[in-house]
C-alpha cells in the first residue's frame, strides 16, 4: 500500500523537549481514512492521530455530544 501526501509539516518553533505537532494532507480521501482507522492501533503510546478541524466544528461537536450522552443514558438509541 502506497499512501501519497499532497503536503506535510510542523508547527511551531522547535523546544528542548518537546515534540511538534505534524500535519498532513493526504491526496487521497480514502488514504486518510485507511490513516484514521488505523490509528487505534496507537493507542497508550507516546502520540496521537488527530483530524485539524476548524475550532468552530469542535465546539458544534462538544454541544451535540452531551445532548447525544442524554439519549443514550435514556436507552433511545
Amino acid at each position: 500500500m502506497k499512501i501519497e501526501f499532497q503536503r506535510v509539516h510542523r508547527l511551531g518553533k522547535p523546544v528542548p523537549g518537546k515534540s511538534r505537532p505534524i500535519i498532513a494532507c493526504f491526496l487521497r480521501f480514502q488514504d486518510r481514512e485507511i490513516v484514521l482507522k488505523a490509528s487505534f492501533q496507537l493507542q497508550n503510546k507516546n502520540f496521537k492521530v488527530l483530524e485539524d478541524l476548524p475550532q468552530e466544528i469542535i465546539e458544534r461537536r462538544q454541544k451535540q455530544m452531551t445532548k447525544l450522552k442524554e439519549v443514550k443514558k435514556k436507552g433511545l438509541s
